[in-house]
């Protein structure tokens, strides 16, 4: 699917962006933390072979299928397996993300090995990639300490060591803030998360997303300065564009609510891909008009986006019926038990930050696929039992 996908991209390969901070990072003088580095460490044994990169992208993907493939082995059933085996190439919106999005596909290698590790309880591995997946997107954060709290560790005897490993993830959270503190001054685990704070509580951000890119359509409206001018509310903090993004929560709640409405709706139960539209379209500067630039509507656009349609209903009905069944049997109980249902963990505990910053179909169209194999394999049980 992605030699496919790659024959209709009409955007650049974009992991290349991750070449001076690679760089930066072998010669020990790490340029900013504007993004923390798990793809720029991704790209460091590609650096031969820019400038686009794509050999790199490939080896990802198609490693992470490999992984994929070893995780469906959950499934006994093979009629189940192969359509969990399909799920991978048959979502065409993934692919194209992995070529066009600068670290997408090093996200959802790290998402495979980390949930491998996690079914086959390898505790060094689990640790390892979902420390580095966290490095790659903080919104990881959440799920990734949630598992190392509640997680069926085994051959634990000794009740010391077995708190002494639910403290790892929290362990490598306060090593990451240290680190980056030392390092830059501040122990934020992504300088642009105040960006993107104000971005998602932007007053017209309810106006934006699932329609519009937000990054574009809010760009005439993101001067910090102009928000709050008058207010004295969160002065304490430096970071003008998160004191922005608060106080444009407390000036506009009504604004808020819709778009945290919006955003919870989006991420659990959007069948169209988010934001709906590729292309340019902006609020002027006095929020009065929405500005049409290219809209880039091809014919390969806007049939991959329906495929995803398509697959993303499916998706959902399936997970919501073996959501059922796993509640209505009551083997939800047995959840701190059985490592596959820790699948679950990384795409549910992902609305929280999806919440307090904003929702995409990028940020979770990878916990979305972890989870197929689990949702398969309770379905085969649910047809066995009823």
């Amino acid at each position: 699917m992605l030699i496919i996908v790659s024959n209709f991209v009409d955007l650049p390969y974009l992991f290349g962006n991750w070449e001076l901070k690679a760089k930066s990072i072998l010669s020990f003088s790490l340029i900013d933390n504007y993004y923390p580095p798990g793809a720029a460490i991704a790209l460091i044994p590609f650096l031969w072979a820019g400038p686009e990169y794509s050999i790199g992208v490939f080896f990802y993907y198609f490693l992470s299928c490999y992984v994929y493939g070893r995780i469906c082995e959950i499934i006994k059933n093979s009629n189940y397996k192969t359509l969990a085996l399909l799920a991978l190439p048959l979502n065409p919106y993934l692919s194209w993300l992995c070529l066009t999005s600068a670290d997408q596909v090093v996200e959802l290698f790290f998402l495979m090995l980390f949930s491998y590790a996690l079914i086959k309880r390898n505790v060094k591995l689990f640790l390892l990639f979902g420390w580095l997946l966290c490095l790659t997107r903080p919104a990881y954060w959440v799920a990734f300490l949630l598992i190392s709290i509640v997680y069926p560790y085994k051959g634990e005897k000794v009740r010391q060591i077995l708190q002494l490993r639910r403290l790892s993830g929290s362990a490598l959270l306060i090593v990451t803030m240290l680190g980056n503190l030392s390092v830059f001054g501040s122990p934020n685990l992504s300088s642009s998360s105040g960006l993107t704070f104000h971005y998602s509580h932007n007053k017209y951000h309810y106006l934006s997303l699932p329609l519009f890119d937000m990054d574009v359509f809010l760009d005439n409206q993101m001067d910090p300065k102009k928000v709050g001018q008058q207010s004295s509310y969160f002065s304490y903090i430096k970071d003008e564009h998160f004191r922005a993004g608060l106080n444009s929560i407390r000036e506009n709640p009504k604004e808020f609510i819709l778009a945290t409405g919006q955003k919870f709706n989006s991420y659990f139960f959007s069948i169209q891909k988010v934001p709906n539209l590729p292309g340019d379209y902006r609020i002027s500067s006095d929020a009065k008009n929405i500005i049409i630039g290219e809209e880039r509507k091809t014919w390969p656009l806007v049939l991959g986006n329906t495929a995803y349609e398509i697959y993303r209903m499916i998706w959902l009905l399936f997970f919501i019926v073996a959501c059922a069944y796993l509640i209505s049997s009551k083997k939800i109980l047995s959840f701190p038990n059985k490592p596959e249902l820790y699948l679950l963990v990384p795409y549910l505990a992902g609305v929280i930050p999806a919440l307090l910053f904003y929702v995409e179909t990028r940020q979770k169209i990878c916990s979305e696929l972890i989870v197929v194999p689990l949702v398969l394999k309770i379905l085969n049980e649910s047809k066995n039992k009823s």
